[in-house]
């Protein structure tokens, strides 16, 4: 955008000291260090506001990029609180493909485990139930107590 041209003025004015100074035979010390001090100066003039408005630019861009970053966090913590409140169907959008994006693949793989083992666990249970259920009340009493263990 802008930097260019700017870069480009840099390149010029400097290209225009070398050649103004070797244009000279051999200019005076004093000469020599007036030129060196009117260069610097001017281009100290047009780095401070480049400067300025290259940070301006990495401040912005920088909050653009955080804030791209927070909205996924808060995502994360919103299904991780859906999670924890027993909703085992949750599931992220991968929206990027960085740490971030590996963390939430990484949250949907053990979202989908904790599903998994938890059925599993509920018809173990149930098996464990039916079969107590059928025997007689000496063996399903110790079935019982042996399932809870």
């Amino acid at each position: 955008m802008i930097v260019v041209p700017y870069s480009f003025t840099f390149i010029k004015q400097v290209q225009q000291h070398f050649e103004k100074e070797e244009a000279m035979d051999r200019p005076p010390f004093t000469e020599r260090v007036l030129m060196h001090r009117d260069f610097m100066s001017r281009l100290v003039d047009q780095i401070v506001p480049f400067l300025f408005y290259v940070f301006i630019m990495a401040f912005f861009l920088s909050i653009f990029f955080l804030r791209k970053m927070l909205i996924s966090l808060r995502s994360l913590r919103e299904e991780t609180k859906m999670m924890r409140d027993g909703d085992l169907n949750v599931r992220l959008d991968v929206l990027t493909e960085d740490e971030l994006g590996d963390v939430t693949k990484a949250f949907n793989d053990m979202a989908l485990a904790l599903k998994t083992k938890t059925q599993e666990l509920v018809l173990k249970d149930m098996y464990t139930r039916a079969r107590c259920s059928d025997m007689p009340y000496t063996m399903s009493h110790t079935c019982l107590v042996m399932g809870r263990t």
